[in-house]
This record gives structure tokens, C-alpha cells and sequence, in this order.
């Protein structure tokens, strides 16, 4: 079997991860952020005038380096699943892996930043937290 074809249910994995990518940006710092056919990023806060702005939509960077880590974990998963399932159960393994790499990585790229949510509403304050150097809020928005 060729290389392209056995990375078929990968690519599969890494493009439905993709789609999720703006919900899992909502649900993770309560910034507006939707599925792509509800608007996707067209309602985050980081549209706002006023801050707080969502760190991964603010910094796109940030967003892409997250991004790429959740695929790199769903990667890792998938090629450790391959050693004893076929690619049907090593996809559905790294699929269901998603919601804990996508708060793993999100907690890590949230950390540096002075972003008050994660997860929970002002949970930086909740708990006890100082702000890291990364500015995400009273910024004026940045062209989108």
C-alpha cells in the first residue's frame, strides 16, 4: 500500500479537526468564536473595540501555532494506535483524543497570554493567575 493511501484517514482526522478548530476556540476562551457555518470567527471578541480579545484569533500566531500542536497530538496518537489497530480505530482513537489535546495545547498557549477566560469566565482571576507578557486585552481589534 502506498505512502499517500495509508495517510488517507489521517488527512480525514487532521481536515474534521480543522472544521472543529473555531468551535473548540469558543469553547475554550468564551470569545464567540462558532462552527464555520454559523459564522465562525465573525463573532469572536477580538472584533470588539474593547477587549478582552480571544488570544488565538488576536495573535494569529498563537492560533496556528495551537493549531498545528493539536494535529501534532492527534498525529502521535493515530501512529501509536496504528502499532496495534488497523487505520479505522487508530482515526477514531485520534478523533477522540481531540477535546483533550485541544484543552492541553489551549491551556499551554492561554498561559502567557492576559486573557482572563479559559474554560470557565474569568478563570485567570478564579485561579489566582498573573497576566503573562502576551496582550489580548484593550487592544484596539486588528483587520480581519
Amino acid at each position: 500500500m502506498g505512502r499517500m493511501r495509508r495517510s488517507i484517514p489521517f488527512l480525514a482526522v487532521a481536515a474534521f479537526s480543522m472544521v472543529m478548530l473555531t468551535p473548540i476556540c469558543g469553547a475554550l476562551h468564551h470569545c464567540g468564536c462558532r462552527p464555520l457555518w454559523s459564522g465562525g470567527e465573525r463573532y469572536c471578541n477580538a472584533r470588539s473595540a474593547a477587549g478582552p480579545h480571544c488570544p488565538w484569533c488576536e495573535h494569529r500566531w498563537l492560533g496556528g501555532v495551537s493549531a498545528g500542536l493539536i494535529l501534532g497530538g492527534q498525529l502521535v496518537v493515530f501512529r501509536l494506535a496504528r502499532r496495534r489497530w488497523d487505520a479505522t480505530a487508530s482515526a477514531a482513537a485520534a478523533l477522540l483524543a481531540l477535546p483533550m489535546i485541544s484543552v492541553g495545547v489551549g491551556a499551554i498557549a492561554w498561559l502567557p497570554t492576559d486573557y482572563p477566560h479559559f474554560l470557565a469566565t474569568n478563570a485567570r482571576e478564579r485561579l489566582g493567575l498573573p497576566a503573562g507578557p502576551i496582550p489580548c486585552t484593550g487592544r484596539p481589534p486588528h483587520a480581519h
